[in-house]
């Protein structure tokens, strides 16, 4: 269950590059492992789309694992273009949704993802793992795609689909979707329901 007041600047923020002209592809989130971030390095290095930056915006939490990640980027041959933003305020990662083409969620598992919301209100699909909440949030085609979690190829499908598809109509999907997943009757609707769980226990 989420605040309703948290997305007032994801509303609000105005994109500066419309979707369907933005490159870059954004991952928002702590670094580690269960994130499935070595995967979305291995298939950013095989998309086909070498004007695209990687910004993966987010807490080093687990500090082994952010420098296997630089060292892997190297490896592959893509640190010029993999940024490793770290923590920036709710204004910040608004910022940068408003600026990139798609969002990446590629988890092993995952409770809510409301970050996936987040990144909708901007106009913008969202790439996701099948794992927790996600599937309730991404309709596979319509604001986003699903990949199986741990399956690289279908990472890598999704994001190259990402740049033939209609991103401007899927990101207009996920707004409307995230406006009303975040609207004050859902809100209203929340609160109901956790004092009818609280009374039945």
């Amino acid at each position: 269950f989420m605040t309703w007041s948290d997305t007032d600047i994801f509303q609000n923020t105005q994109r500066t590059i419309p979707v369907e002209e933005a490159q870059d592809i954004v991952y928002a989130g702590v670094l580690i492992p269960r994130k499935g971030l070595h995967h979305l390095l291995t298939a950013f290095a095989a998309l086909d789309q070498p004007q695209a930056q990687l910004h993966l915006v987010g807490h080093p939490e687990n500090e082994v694992y952010a420098e296997q990640l630089r060292g892997q980027a190297k490896d592959l041959g893509i640190a010029d273009r993999v940024h490793f933003v770290g923590n920036v305020s709710q204004q910040g990662l608004a910022d940068y949704f408003a600026k990139s083409r798609v969002m990446v969620l590629p988890s092993l598992s995952e409770g809510l993802g409301r970050v996936v919301v987040e990144a909708m209100l901007l106009g913008m699909p969202v790439i996701g793992s099948r794992v927790g909440g996600i599937p309730d949030m991404i309709t596979d085609g319509k604001n986003g795609f699903l990949v199986e979690p741990d399956d690289i190829d279908s990472l890598t499908d999704a994001l190259q689909r990402i740049y033939t598809a209609d991103v401007k109509t899927m990101g207009a999907s996920a707004r409307h979707f995230a406006q009303d997943f975040f609207s004050p009757e859902r809100y209203v609707d929340g609160y109901r329901q956790l004092f009818e769980m609280a009374g039945r226990t």
